[in-house]
């Protein structure tokens, strides 16, 4: 199962619980906590010694995701994290302690984790994917 959570198993109303989801990711994205913590991405992508992002990982065996990149900025101990397997289950625990909503958290390892639709991905052009996501979803500050 993906870290995400998202599947392409769905039911017969699908098309109105999807579009509420997507609203939902929507706001959440757009929102002071989504757009702080989409600043505070883009920093930790930049800072990287080795422009490169793994999947189905949030920081283990010196790899690490997008969401993984910001908790090795913010300095926290990678045995304190959740698990692979354990954020598959609940994300939950991941949103509270990055302070995002769990929409959020599950967007981004979605956009990190998802290549079934992208041929030749490396860990390098997932890097530069995902600093292309956040910046495409980051509001311009107003003048």
């Amino acid at each position: 199962m993906s870290r995400s959570g998202y599947t392409d198993d769905y039911d017969g109303d699908c098309e109105d619980g999807l579009a509420l989801y997507r609203g939902r990711v929507a706001n959440a994205i757009k929102g002071e906590r989504g757009q702080a913590f989409l600043r505070e991405l883009l920093a930790a992508l930049d800072a990287m010694p080795v422009k490169e992002l793994a999947a189905d990982v949030l920081v283990a065996d010196g790899q690490c995701c997008a969401i993984g990149a910001v908790a090795i900025a913010r300095g926290y101990d990678p045995a304190t994290l959740p698990t692979h397997d354990a954020i598959c289950d609940d994300a939950e625990p991941l949103a509270n302690i990055m302070g995002i909503s769990e929409t959020l958290t599950r967007e981004i390892m979605f956009w990190n984790d998802d290549d079934r639709y992208r041929s030749a991905v490396t860990d390098a052009s997932r890097w530069t994917r995902m600093r292309r996501w956040a910046v495409e979803n980051l509001r311009r500050a107003k003048a």
